[in-house]
């Protein structure tokens, strides 16, 4: 039952969340004109290829002929404003995006009635612009708001009420609570990961939820990092909180596919390596399905949508259900407070009890049924009216060409996914009970500092890194010792700086730095070595003192920090006068000090060191290679007078040229060394 209302959560996020991309999946029995049609499309244009400001524009002349089309109070109105603060805020005009949100929340409060989820996502929508724009004593009523409307939609209990929670969290961490903040990012957080992913599809939509609140996950490292020093507070167990956060919030696809390889060696050419191939690829199967069935749903929408009498019987049967929902939404939040009022009754006074003092409990429980049961009928009344009008759409419906395809189909994949998702279930529970480890390698849990030190060897640090939209953070562990870091950098930041290193690696980039002469010297004026020790300083300075004496050093980047060779980093500032050949020659590199290995996830280690054993090699090892280099070719009249010539020289598109490589003048004493 859990599982089924994330999925009706996440489906409502998704729906109202991603207005501003696409007209909506429904339409209305007035079809909107093709002008405005064409508006939505170019608006939708500009806004894909990140034009915002050409977006916004037409974004605003769709809105004033939507309320010319349909009124100022009419569902399609509610979705324009909403599109518009969207794309208004991502031109960076936040008191425009601010007052269309709050247009957007006011017509919904009309159309859906004050306590609907369509609300609490326009509130929400609202409350983010107000934050971006300082405006903390107005935001946080917004998202109180918001938060117990998700509540009494799905329950205190519920993922959907996670965001509500996450963005109190940000209220506090504004405003310097930091205790206040902790506690309410450690309800996202546990919300969000705490959800049952027992089922393929599920597990895949929670994995996608976890990235939507990466920052929540931050936003509990940061409100720890804070209170790490504060009465009673114990920093190692502080430390591990946000630790395993971190991991929960990166827990990527690279490092899903390590931990399904590293099953699949674990248990080897054995029946039981069989079975766990099986279970994965059964797996994928149904992933497969799954997106099978949301492709066809989407062809058939197309359909429905072209045909007008369908679609005006789907608009009456919308405009009832809302209609309905909106006028009986108080006799439902009555009927919520009397439910919990019983519960409460009852686990005070069991009813046949003798328990004293429970005279006037009993007197009030017959009381709450009753009123239970008036309401019971209220809310009833009406569902025979909408059920016909759904009937009426259900026949024209099968009316619609291609409708007995697609209904055939449609049962195919829904029994075929029913039956995938059982097999899965089926044999996973098989193999947990042959081989216990199973789950442990292949859907690896965030570990524990214990954990982490006790995998790993007496000269390994393991560094992790969690990137966050405005402050990141670093962990580095050893057998003996653990430290943590906040880096004052934010993704964006870190993006900026990786991608600057990187341009200066690029052997095309440097093509031109290089000196006429051929030498190194433009090299090291293509790569910004003041840049790379700086960024070291920031993000494994901290850190540095567990990190010293350790010859290998296991790092799991995130963001950015992924397409960073951490080999290149600087350890040491160079000498202000040094010339580029002595900068090259004094630099200090990272990689001098260290060997350094990249990980997809913290997990991973534990997965990798489950099959595979210590080294049997008695002596480090050191290889050399004769390569096999052709030199020009024989009619080249340059034969014997070619330099190497520029980096660039021996790529193409990118990739190494092999023939290019093969021109270079043959070595011919290394075979013998």
């Amino acid at each position: 039952m859990r599982a089924r209302s994330f999925a009706v959560a996440a489906f409502l996020s998704v729906a109202f969340a991603c207005n501003v991309m696409a007209p909506p999946a429904w339409s209305q029995a007035r079809q909107p004109s093709q002008q405005l049609l064409d508006l939505q499309e170019r608006g939708k244009a500009y806004y894909q290829a990140r034009d915002f400001a050409e977006a916004l524009s037409f974004y605003q002349r769709a809105l004033q002929l939507t309320v010319a089309e349909f009124g100022p109070e009419h569902e399609q109105t509610a979705i324009a404003y909403y599109s518009l603060g969207l794309v208004a805020e991502a031109a960076g005009d936040l008191a425009t995006a601010e007052r269309h949100h709050r247009q957007s929340v006011a017509v919904r409060e009309k159309v859906y009635g004050r306590e609907s989820a369509a609300v609490a996502m326009a509130l929400e929508a609202h409350g983010h612009v107000l934050m971006r724009l300082k405006r903390i004593d107005e935001a946080e009523p917004v998202f109180q708001r918001a938060l117990k409307i998700r509540q009494d939609v799905v329950g205190r209990e519920h993922a959907f009420s996670a965001a509500g929670h996450s963005n109190l969290g940000d209220i506090a961490l504004a405003r310097g609570r930091w205790n206040e903040a902790l506690s309410a990012y450690r309800t996202a957080t546990r919300l969000i990961a705490g959800q049952d992913t027992s089922t393929t599809v599920v597990k895949a939509l929670v994995e996608d939820e976890i990235k939507r609140f990466r920052d929540t996950f931050v936003g509990l490292a940061r409100a720890s990092w804070e209170t790490r020093n504060g009465a009673g507070a114990q920093p190692m167990a502080v430390l591990e909180e946000a630790f395993i956060a971190a991991q929960q919030a990166w827990n990527t696809q690279a490092a899903s596919a390590l931990a399904k390889m590293t099953a699949r060696l674990g248990a080897g050419e054995t029946d039981l390596g069989r079975r766990i191939r099986a279970i994965q690829d059964l797996a994928g199967r149904t992933l497969t399905l799954n997106s099978e069935m949301t492709q066809l749903l989407a062809q058939w929408s197309q359909v429905q949508r072209a045909n007008a009498q369908f679609m005006a019987l789907q608009d009456e049967f919308r405009a009832a259900s809302i209609a309905r929902a909106r006028d009986q939404a108080p006799l439902i939040k009555r009927q919520t407070e009397l439910v919990d009022e019983l519960q409460a009754i009852l686990a005070r006074c069991p009813p046949g009890g003798r328990k004293q003092g429970c005279a006037g409990d009993d007197a009030r429980r017959e009381a709450v049924t009753q009123e239970l049961g008036r309401l019971s009928q209220q809310t009833a009344g009406g569902s025979a009216e909408i059920m016909a009008v759904h009937a009426r759409m259900e026949a024209a419906e099968r009316q619609l060409p291609g409708w007995a395809e697609f209904n055939a189909r449609h049962s195919r994949l829904r029994e075929e996914l029913y039956r995938s998702e059982r097999e899965v279930r089926e044999a996973r529970a098989q193999v947990v009970r042959a081989f216990p480890d199973y789950a442990a390698l292949a859907e690896p849990k965030p570990l524990s500092r214990q954990d982490v030190q006790q995998l790993l060897r007496a000269d390994e640090v393991l560094v992790a890194i969690l990137v966050g939209s405005e402050r990141s953070f670093v962990w580095a562990l050893t057998r003996e010792t653990a430290a943590w870091s906040q880096i004052e950098l934010g993704g964006d930041e870190i993006a900026r700086e990786v991608a600057a290193l990187r341009l200066g690696l690029d052997p095309q980039a440097q093509q031109d730095a290089e000196g006429s002469d051929g030498s190194r010297a433009g090299i090291v004026s293509g790569f910004d070595v003041v840049r790379s020790h700086a960024l070291y300083q920031k993000v494994l300075a901290p850190v540095s003192h567990v990190m010293a004496g350790k010859q290998h050093m296991i790092v799991v980047p995130t963001g950015a920090l992924t397409s960073l060779p951490f080999q290149v980093l600087v350890t040491a500032p160079p000498r202000p006068a040094a010339t580029p050949e002595e900068t090259l020659r004094d630099t200090r590199w990272l990689i001098a000090s260290t060997a350094i290995s990249v990980l997809p996830s913290v997990p991973s280690l534990g997965a990798l060191r489950k099959v595979t054993g210590p080294s049997g090699a008695a002596r480090p090892f050191f290889g050399m290679g004769d390569p096999v280099l052709q030199g020009p070719e024989p009619g080249d009249k340059q034969r014997g007078k070619r330099r190497a010539g520029p980096p660039a020289r021996y790529y193409r598109n990118g990739l190494a040229d092999t023939r290019a490589v093969r021109e270079l003048q043959p070595l011919p004493d290394t075979a013998d060394e």
